[in-house]
C-alpha cells in the first residue's frame, strides 16, 4: 500500500484503490511504516493499525500524543520501543512507542532561527543523527534520556545523511561529502 500523508489516505498499488481515507495527516513530513503500523509524527502525533476489513481496510488510532515544536519537516525514527523527531525549529523529543507518553523534549540548540532541522534523523551505528542548515550534526546516543556525543560541523544542508559500512555521505549545499575511514 501507499500511504497520502496530506491526505491520510491508503491506496493499494496494484490497481489504485482507495482502501481507507483521513485516517491521519502529515503536512510536511513522511509517515513511517512498519507492517500494519503507521506512524504520523508531528505536533499532534498518531500511532494507527491497519486491518483488512472486506476488500478495504480499517484504520484504528491506537494513541495520540502532543509534542512542542511547530512543523516537521523531518521523517521520524522508530527504534527499540522509541520515537525520535525533531522540529524545524530544532527541538527534539522522544515518545515511547508503546503508549504514546512524551519521555522527553529537548532544544538542541542548533541556531537562532526558526527554519534549521529539515533532513530526516538518521541512525547510524549506534548513534542518532540530526542535522541543519547551518552545517551543525548533532549525534545522540539514542534512548531515552538526552545524551549528546557530538557535535560537527559542514556547510549547510537539507539532505538526509546516508551511512554505508562505516562512511557517511552528506549531500551540503554546494558539496557531497565521505565521512568516514
Amino acid at each position: 500500500v501507499v500511504i497520502i500523508p496530506r491526505a491520510g489516505d491508503v491506496i493499494r498499488v496494484s490497481d489504485g484503490k482507495k482502501l481507507a481515507s483521513g485516517i491521519a495527516k502529515l503536512e510536511y513530513a513522511t509517515p513511517v511504516v512498519d507492517n500494519d503500523i503507521i506512524y504520523f509524527i508531528e505536533k499532534i502525533s498518531r500511532k494507527v493499525r491497519l486491518r483488512p476489513d472486506g476488500d478495504g481496510v480499517k484504520a484504528e488510532t491506537l494513541w495520540t500524543a502532543k509534542i512542542k515544536g511547530s512543523r516537521h519537516y523531518s521523517s521520524a525514527i522508530v527504534d527499540n520501543g522509541l520515537i525520535y523527531t525533531a522540529s524545524r525549529e530544532g527541538r527534539f523529543a522522544v515518545i515511547d512507542d508503546e503508549n504514546g507518553d512524551v519521555l522527553l523534549q529537548q532544544q538542541l540548540n542548533i541556531s537562532g532561527g526558526k527554519n534549521i532541522v529539515y533532513s530526516s534523523l538518521v541512525l547510524g551505528g549506534k548513534y542518532l543523527y540530526i542535522g541543519s542548515v547551518e552545517g551543525v550534526t548533532v549525534v545522540l546516543e539514542p534512548g531515552r534520556a538526552f545524551h549528546e556525543v557530538a557535535r560537527n560541523t559542514t556547510e549547510g544542508y537539507r539532505s538526509t545523511p546516508v551511512f554505508d559500512g562505516d562512511r557517511m555521505y552528506v549531500r551540503t549545499f554546494r558539496h557531497l561529502y565521505c565521512i568516514g575511514n
